[in-house]
């Protein structure tokens, strides 16, 4: 696979940024046995057609389309996981803690390094808007909140994606560390029809 870029201004990526992030609170809200029936039953009933998610984002819209599958019609996923890598999840929960105990300046070390590992040589010598809405994403955040987000994503489990039906469309970038092309490859071979 190749890599996409996009010369989209920043006001595009900020809606995409802002419904990514809306997608992912729903999402975990979801996940949470007391709350899911609740969401279900009373806000997204038939609501839902098209989910766009990106990396982390997609773990959700894997589980979204195993335990709602009436609500989504189609997936088009960017740098899609199904979890993460066992050998990640330490790393995770340290991240988190850095967060928590060193607060801001842990923030900004968490974002820098975040930078580096999650956005392409190309993204980091030619769109510096990018790289900036990357790094602001993650210093936006509240420290707690983000060691809780780190330990949730260390302790999160694979949907099945054998389960899927609806149309799925899988991107990812030869030079993305998160979701290699082979890994993602691998994923779209276990559901029926994913490009």
């Amino acid at each position: 696979m190749s890599r996409i870029t996009t010369r989209a201004g920043p006001r595009l990526a900020w809606s995409l940024w802002a419904l990514s992030v809306t997608l992912t609170v729903l999402g975990l809200l979801l996940l949470l046995p007391n709350f899911s029936h609740y969401v279900y039953d009373y806000w997204l009933e038939n609501t839902l057609s098209a989910v766009l998610y990106s990396t982390v984002g997609a773990i959700v819209a894997f589980h979204l389309a195993n335990v709602a599958p009436q609500l989504v019609r189609s997936l088009a996923l960017f740098g899609p996981l199904l979890s993460p890598p066992d050998a990640a999840r330490p790393g995770l929960k340290a991240r988190g803690e850095k967060a928590r105990s060193e607060g801001e300046p842990g923030m900004q070390a968490i974002a820098d390094a975040i930078v580096q590992s999650a956005t392409s040589s190309d993204t980091r010598a030619r769109q510096p808007a990018a790289v900036a809405m990357v790094r602001e994403s993650v210093m936006r955040q509240c420290p707690d909140g983000y060691a809780r987000s780190c330990e949730a994503l260390a302790g999160a489990q694979p949907a099945d994606p054998a389960l899927i039906a609806c149309p799925t469309l899988m991107v990812t970038g030869d030079e993305d560390a998160i979701a290699p092309p082979q890994a993602v490859r691998l994923i779209g071979e276990r559901i029926s029809g994913a490009r």
